[in-house]
């Protein structure tokens, strides 16, 4: 006689003792897994097709996805792996479109989790959020520039700046308000149409941000990170304006 009638790696005995599956049923759930292979490789319930109860069945999971059956968030973005299959984003990426947002975090505020830039307007969803812009709204300051083709979101992160971050001058804020100002010539000159202008005073605004890795004597920004910070902003902004 065999001591395991459905070929699943499971006794009949282990079955209708312990585990309490069909031994004429090789796989009890119907979850595409073995009941053998459920109990001794894969740790999951081989009466229960979900069994993280994700949405997924256990099979799907180890077979189709690569998700793990006993994760309901197998990539810990804030979303379980199937409601992010049902939605398209990929349950083993917490940041399906490389924004710098997970996709669960990207679902709570009402971004796309398939775009990395939701309202279109040159600055990604994660750069948006981090500088105050609205990844809603490609106009946040209803200014009539798009954010990624206005200085706003440059400002936004010098003005948040501790006053130890900047070289000082005559007066601790100094460098701040130097910086301002030529932003907001730059904003001028975009408003105006003079775009070559707009690129002029950035690419003279980056010379005195643009110290690697350590600040000179030409860079108003001392702080290492915070340099690196707006310089990488300020070549965003010229990116955008030279495409």
């Amino acid at each position: 006689m065999d001591p395991d009638t459905d070929h699943d790696g499971l006794t009949d005995s282990e079955e209708v003792n312990v585990y309490f599956t069909d031994p004429k049923d090789a796989d009890t759930d119907d979850d595409g897994l073995t009941d053998g292979g459920e109990v001794k490789v894969y740790g999951t319930d081989p009466l229960d097709a979900d069994t993280d109860d994700d949405g997924l069945t256990d099979g799907g999971e180890v077979s189709i996805y690569g998700t793990d059956p006993l994760d309901s968030d197998s990539d810990d973005d804030g979303l379980n792996d199937g409601y992010e299959v049902s939605i398209g984003t990929n349950p083993l990426d917490p940041d399906t479109d490389d924004d710098g947002l997970t996709d669960g975090y990207e679902v709570s505020i009402g971004t796309d989790p398939l775009d990395p830039d939701t309202d279109h307007d040159g600055l990604i969803d994660g750069i948006e959020v981090s500088t105050g812009t609205n990844p809603l709204d490609s106009d946040t300051d209803d200014d009539g520039l798009l954010d990624g083709y206005d200085v706003e979101f440059i400002q936004n992160i010098v003005n948040g700046l501790p006053t130890s971050a900047f070289k000082r001058g005559k007066s601790p804020d100094d460098h701040r308000a130097a910086i301002n100002d030529i932003l907001d010539d730059v904003e001028t000159s975009l408003l105006n149409g003079q775009n070559f202008d707009a690129i002029k005073l950035l690419k003279n605004l980056r010379t005195h941000v643009d110290g690697v890795p350590n600040a000179d004597n030409n860079d108003w920004i001392i702080d290492n990170a915070a340099r690196k910070q707006v310089r990488d902003l300020i070549d965003i902004l010229l990116n955008n304006l030279l495409l």
